[in-house]
């Protein structure tokens, strides 16, 4: 079993779900991200007055099987070439058990 992860930000959430959608997913779930990146041109030292840049993501996730963990990255896959700069990025994760 694997449980499959797709970030994108916001803007693609529906974009990522469709994709699963698509693949016959019967159950995923849905939780909010904030992305931070660190400001190169932030020399400060300060923590307290640095600037804080971040992203508001999103990420959907789910448990399959093998096949259509594979499914699954090859759709997002695609999804990246079609859709330029598109931040997408998704990830398999091995599931030892499930209770």
């Amino acid at each position: 079993m694997k449980l499959v992860a797709i970030m994108c930000v916001e803007q693609y959430i529906e974009r990522a779900k469709h994709l699963l959608y698509d693949l016959k997913i019967e159950a995923f779930s849905e939780t909010d991200l904030q992305g931070y990146k660190k400001d190169n041109d932030d020399e400060s030292t300060n923590w307290f007055g640095s600037k804080k840049h971040f992203t508001s993501s999103k990420m959907v996730f789910t448990l399959c099987d093998d096949k259509k963990a594979d499914e699954i990255m090859q759709a997002v896959e695609i999804c990246k070439h079609e859709i330029k700069d598109n931040p997408v990025h998704a990830f398999v994760l091995n599931v030892e058990q499930v209770i």
